[in-house]
């Protein structure tokens, strides 16, 4: 086919990818465990699927960035109570603050579309918002986790692959 040939709907159309183009890479999917996903094991799940940006710790960040295209759905990493929804804090753009137990809160910052209101109960997996678009290019979901108020990795609470929702 030619460039300047047209296309009539219905014909297949095959695009090669750019030359010296690389996948990003993407945490693993979870294999099926028999009996269930890996709740047990791991306090959090994953809030959203796709590679991580930026590590805990990255020039001093205090949470996890996630590589995801705008409008896919932020989940809630685990059940609890939505205590904040808002933009006051600029960094984080719309930010939601779920409270799940006295001792850990979890943050997703740079949402786009709310699902949720203050004071709601989610449930773990449950769909609370999906990633905005970020006018900067970077279009991300940041994860922040706290353990008695304090900002700690969200790698220690997350499983090593992400589970497919």
């Amino acid at each position: 086919m030619s460039v300047d040939s047209t296309l009539v709907t219905g014909q297949l159309l095959r695009v090669a990818p750019v030359a010296g183009a690389v996948a990003a890479p993407s945490a693993p999917a979870c294999e099926a465990q028999p009996g269930g996903n890996n709740a047990g094991k791991h306090e959090l799940a994953w809030p959203a699927n796709g590679p991580v940006l930026k590590a805990y710790g990255t020039d001093g960040s205090r949470n996890m960035v996630i590589a995801v295209a705008p409008g896919a759905p932020v989940r809630a990493a685990r059940g609890g109570r939505v205590v904040y929804v808002g933009s006051q804090v600029k960094a984080y753009g719309k930010l939601i603050v779920i409270k799940h137990d006295s001792h850990l809160l979890t943050a997703y910052g740079n949402t786009g579309r709310v699902l949720v209101r203050e004071g709601a109960v989610v449930t773990r997996g449950q769909v609370i918002a999906d990633v905005g678009d970020q006018s900067d290019e970077n279009r991300s979901l940041i994860f922040e986790v706290r353990q008695d108020r304090v900002a700690v990795d969200p790698a220690t609470f997350l499983p090593a692959c992400q589970q497919a929702m």
